[in-house]
């Protein structure tokens, strides 16, 4: 099993023998979402270290920070992709969406996307996809909120944040994680369409980006006539 919060970990073992080895078809299948732990370009962030010290624990603390809006988006992103391995699937999500109630006086079942602002609705997509991240299903229970995938929360999150690569990169790591059943080139293709989309002004510091793309990069050996991954 990989180590979301090993900052050592970036690719899996098989990946890191075909890179340093050269292409090797078919020996680098893992998980596009828990091996690539950006975080570790943001540890000199207060709120970063909390995440990656969290343990089994439910991140309450950090909950009012990822719904601040004034809060960078990588930022956001870095917090939940420090956070230890979850216990449950979806138990990181479902605290969360419970402390979005709570703090709108809302039930829980009522809770619906339009009550979420930008910045919750970015980090709930991203929390769900972590914790669930082998089926990304969606939160379930009643209510609309519960039927929504990690998927469509990023994708609409997407449309609120257009110019943020960060968001979009998330999304694409969602994607390539669903393309790990059936189209390998489909990893590379769906991280690389945006970075060539946001070639120079990206809201995420070169070194996560570098995390990304080189465990990325190592699946473009499955598309014919490809090209690598742009970095920073």
């Amino acid at each position: 099993m990989p180590h979301r919060n090993s900052s050592w970990i970036h690719v899996p073992l098989t990946a890191l023998f075909a890179f340093l080895l050269g292409p090797v078809s078919h020996t680098f299948a893992d998980s596009p979402l828990t091996n690539t732990p950006f975080s570790s370009a943001y540890l000199d962030s207060p709120l970063v270290q909390a995440a990656a010290a969290m343990n089994d624990g439910d991140p309450v603390a950090l909950f009012a920070a990822l719904s601040d809006e004034s809060l960078a988006h990588d930022l956001r992103a870095a917090i939940i992709n420090a956070l230890p391995w979850s216990p449950q699937p979806r138990d990181r999500a479902l605290a969360y969406a419970h402390f979005l109630a709570t703090a709108k006086e809302i039930p829980r079942p009522d809770l619906s996307l339009s009550d979420l602002n930008p910045a919750e609705v970015f980090a709930l997509g991203y929390l769900l996809a972590m914790d669930d991240y082998t089926n990304l299903g969606p939160l379930g229970g009643p209510g609309e909120l519960a039927t929504l995938t990690p998927l469509r929360l990023l994708n609409t999150a997407s449309l609120q944040a257009p110019g943020s690569y960060t968001v979009h990169l998330i999304g694409a790591l969602v994607l390539a994680q669903q393309a790990l059943r059936n189209d390998w080139c489909q990893v590379y293709r769906v991280v690389a369409a945006v970075n060539e989309r946001f070639p120079d002004r990206r809201d995420l510091r070169p070194d996560a980006v570098n995390v990304v793309t080189r465990y990325i990069d190592l699946y473009r050996t499955e598309c014919p006539r490809s090209r690598p991954v742009k970095g920073p």
